[in-house]
């Protein structure tokens, strides 16, 4: 991937993360802590690449903050299934991963309109 590229895609995915978690309504579950100090996240993708890229990355983290490791469970689902499942999740508010790989053409769908999750 392109630098370019790389800085799209992760830009996009703290979109994501930051739209999926703006309405929380209440206090947000907190990431799972390990008795090693490590901090589990789930991630869902749609992509094995992106699965593999991620896991890549989470271990380049650790090797770079030991101090702060965290291990990422991927689960990589087809592309219309997890978009589907995501978009059930965000409406019910129940069931959302920590970090979640939106494609790009689906993003507008997760931030379109009035997020249920809101309080006005």
């Amino acid at each position: 991937m392109t630098r370019l590229r790389t800085m799209a895609s992760t830009l996009v995915a703290a979109l994501a993360v930051t739209a999926l978690t703006a309405c929380g309504g209440g206090q947000p579950e907190a990431p799972v802590k390990n008795a090693d100090g490590s901090t589990t996240l789930n991630m869902w993708t749609f992509a094995d690449v992106h699965a593999t890229y991620y896991e890549e990355m989470a271990e380049k983290w650790n090797e770079a903050n030991p101090d702060k490791e965290i291990q990422l469970e991927v689960t990589v689902y087809p592309y219309d299934d997890m978009h589907n499942k995501l978009q059930l999740a965000v409406n019910s508010g129940e069931g959302l991963p920590d970090v979640v790989d939106i494609e790009v053409n689906k993003f507008a769908n997760f931030v379109k309109g009035e997020n249920p999750r809101c309080s006005t």
